[in-house]
């Protein structure tokens, strides 16, 4: 049996090590959100979120299924400062089912709400697809979608730039987040 080959990438920015980002995050709320047929999953969530005081929070897809989404799936790319980066958006018109999906949600800069998900799904022939789902680009189906999410009033994720992978990414911060 051959080994598994296994390939080191090193990102062009400055190492951070520890990689490990962590905190405490308190004022914990735990939400069922149930999205009705036809409704918008990113207009819907931040409806939902709309009546909470929080700074960022976790959840998970739990059933239903979408039509009218648009995702994105990471792919090479020729740039050497990121050489992985989204493809070009992917629209699925077709009714699917949603197997699962996490989703975090965090803030900009400015305070806005930021919705990151990824989820995995299967067209009407049973074919499986997944990656980086934009909830505000993706309508629930014929069955409602069910989301579980817990809150955190103080200490959330905060979006900013990395260095070291060059990217966008959600950083933990404890406390307030004004």
């Amino acid at each position: 049996m051959k080994p598994a080959l296994s390939r080191i990438y090193r990102h062009a920015g400055a190492p951070t090590l520890p990689r490990v980002e962590d905190c405490v995050l308190s004022g914990q709320h735990e939400l069922r959100v149930t999205i009705r047929s036809g409704a918008n999953l990113g207009e819907s969530l931040r409806e939902a979120l709309s009546r909470y005081a929080y700074g960022g929070g976790v959840g998970r897809f739990c059933a239903g299924t979408a039509r009218g989404l648009r995702y994105h799936m990471i792919e090479n790319t020729a740039d050497a400062e990121r050489p992985f980066g989204y493809g070009a958006p992917v629209d699925e018109i077709r009714e699917v089912d949603l197997i699962g999906g996490a989703i975090t949600v965090g803030r900009t800069a400015d305070g806005a709400t930021l919705l990151h998900c990824h989820a995995g799904f299967s067209d009407p022939s049973g074919e499986l697809h997944g990656g980086h789902l934009i909830l505000d680009h993706t309508w629930a189906g014929d069955e409602p979608v069910v989301i579980r999410l817990c809150l955190f009033e103080r200490g959330g994720y905060v979006s900013a730039d990395d260095e070291e992978t060059r990217f966008r990414l959600l950083h933990p911060i404890a406390g307030d987040l004004s």
